[in-house]
Formats: C-alpha cells, sequence, structure tokens
C-alpha cells in the first residue's frame, strides 16, 4: 500500500511538472523577456532572494517569492516559471533534498508561476500590449496574486512534507 501512494505521488508531481512547463510553453511570447534589463534584475532578485531563507517549523520562507510576483506580473509566464525552476535547482541542489523533494520544489515552482502569471492576464491583460489599465490596478493585481499563490505555493509544499 506504501508503494502505491508514493507510485501515486511521484507520477502527480511529474504530471504537475509537465502542465506546468507546457502551459508555460504555450502562453509565453518573445515580448515576455523584454525589457530585458528588468528580466535580468527579476532573476538576480529572485536567486539572491532564495537565499535569504527562514525555516519556520517544516517550511522554508524566502524572499524570492516577491521576486517572482514581480516577474508574473511584469514579464509573464516564461520568465516567471523559468526564474522559479532556476532557484530550485539551486536550492534543492544546496540543501541536498531527496529526490522527493526535488520533485516537489520543481512542480510547484511550475505551477504557481503559470497560474499567478495567467490570472494577471485575465484580469489586467497582457502588460506587454494593453497600456489601458492604470498602474493602480496592476499593483492590485500583483498583490492579489502575491497572496493567492503564496497560499497556494504553501499548500503544495505542505503536501510534500506529510
Amino acid at each position: 500500500m506504501a508503494r502505491v501512494k508514493i507510485q501515486i505521488y511521484f507520477a502527480t508531481q511529474c504530471l504537475l511538472l509537465l502542465g506546468g512547463v507546457s502551459a508555460t510553453v504555450y502562453y509565453t511570447h518573445a515580448e515576455d523577456w523584454h525589457p530585458i534589463g528588468l528580466a535580468a534584475l527579476l532573476l538576480v532578485l529572485t536567486i539572491v532572494g532564495q537565499q535569504l531563507a527562514v525555516q519556520v517549523r517544516n517550511q522554508v520562507l524566502s524572499a524570492g517569492f516577491v521576486a517572482l510576483v514581480l516577474a508574473m506580473s511584469l514579464l509573464g509566464p516564461g520568465p516567471a516559471v523559468a526564474f522559479g525552476l532556476i532557484a530550485m535547482v539551486m536550492t534543492s541542489a544546496h540543501r541536498r533534498l531527496s529526490p522527493a523533494l526535488w520533485l516537489n520544489n520543481l512542480a510547484t515552482y511550475a505551477i504557481f508561476p503559470v497560474v499567478g502569471s495567467l490570472v494577471v492576464r485575465a484580469v489586467v491583460g497582457d502588460v506587454h500590449t494593453n497600456h489601458t489599465h492604470p498602474d493602480k490596478e496592476r499593483c492590485v493585481c500583483a498583490a492579489g496574486s502575491w497572496r493567492v499563490h503564496g497560499h497556494q505555493r504553501f499548500e503544495l509544499l505542505a503536501d510534500c512534507n506529510q
């Protein structure tokens, strides 16, 4: 019975990872990476912020999440998922996590950035082509995305620790 649970766990995590990456490829446009200076800055902030982490009980909280929310809101799904996956590969390797935790980290950071980016696009529109929404609406949408997807991320990570 325990072996079946482990196989189901790995299968669902692989499906989440594959689904997140597939959705990212489908919804990403070349202009999502522009301006390139902003993309580079958010990548650096994501990586550095991920290193500035504190452990609370069995969860790790990092400043890199804020940079990912900015990437979701200002760039799009491609950069946000790429930055999240890069940060998780570095973090998982540095912390020498088990394969199950590696897979959970990658699946989580493939799902919540693409979902967050698509929520921002649904509410505000494509930030690269739609300039009709005032900055105030973008800020509210980013804050809401941070709140909703922060909770979603903790739920996905908490599932792995049970």
